[in-house]
């Protein structure tokens, strides 16, 4: 038999599917400078926060006990030094290399000791961890106090929902086929049934270093109308269809 179709007119569209995962510009993961005792903790997960809301914090009484005690070496090392000092005074001329060698050490002991106060300061000053922004408390660790941590742990981390956006990455031949403000339709691996709108928001200028090839950032805000009290997970995976 004979098939026959009808020819008609219409619009040739080109589709671009990129794989990413979102992602936040406001995600912090919050670590003490210094080991310690955790004596407070002022929040609880899910829980909402304001930015330079108090969260947690390490037993000052330790802290303050090593700031003093750096205070102490250095009133020590700096009277140490002024005496020498004093000593050499107006013998720069024929200062020998024995004097000099007790004078640079008397110094840099000084030196040393002023920066360990400096250090001890800051820690006591950032014994309490306070929110960089407003959001929510996305993971607590360590949920009661009394625990010891080390500088190297993780603390508290906090995300705004607000600023959870689709991150891909595309190649030199699709970046130049992409434009800001462009409307995007992602779909997440997690909602597959549901098409989640969007806009291009960030186009690299350089590639992404350490990436085989030659690769461009493109992030894509979601439309927030789409959202109410349920916004993607951090990590979720996807396509985004330019």
């Amino acid at each position: 038999g004979i098939t026959t179709a009808v020819v008609s007119r219409g619009t040739v569209a080109e589709e671009i599917i990129l794989t990413g995962q979102v992602s936040a510009d406001k995600h912090s993961i919050l670590s003490f400078p210094t080991s310690g005792k955790i004596s407070w903790i002022g929040v609880a997960e899910g829980q909402k926060v304001i930015k330079g809301q108090a969260l947690v914090s390490l037993d000052k009484i330790t802290l303050d006990a090593a700031y003093q005690q750096a205070l102490s070496n250095y009133r020590n090392y700096q009277a140490i030094a002024g005496n020498i000092l004093d000593t050499v005074k107006g013998h720069s001329a024929d200062e020998s290399f024995a004097d000099k060698a007790t004078r640079t050490t008397a110094e840099v002991n000084r030196d040393n000791a002023y920066d360990a106060v400096r250090a001890a300061e800051y820690n006591l000053a950032n014994g309490t961890l306070h929110a960089p922004f407003a959001g929510v408390i996305a993971s607590l660790p360590f949920g009661s106090p009394g625990v010891n941590v080390s500088f190297a742990d993780t603390i508290i981390e906090i995300v705004d929902p607000a600023s959870i956006y689709f991150e891909v990455t595309a190649d030199q031949s699709e970046v130049i086929n992409l434009k800001d403000l462009q409307d995007v339709v992602i779909v997440l691996d997690s909602y597959q049934s549901k098409n989640l709108l969007g806009k291009v928001s960030f186009i690299g200028l350089t590639p992404i270093s350490g990436v085989v090839g030659t690769s461009y950032k493109v992030k894509v805000v979601f439309t927030e109308s789409q959202f109410q009290n349920s916004f993607p997970r951090i990590g979720m995976t996807g396509d985004a269809k330019f």
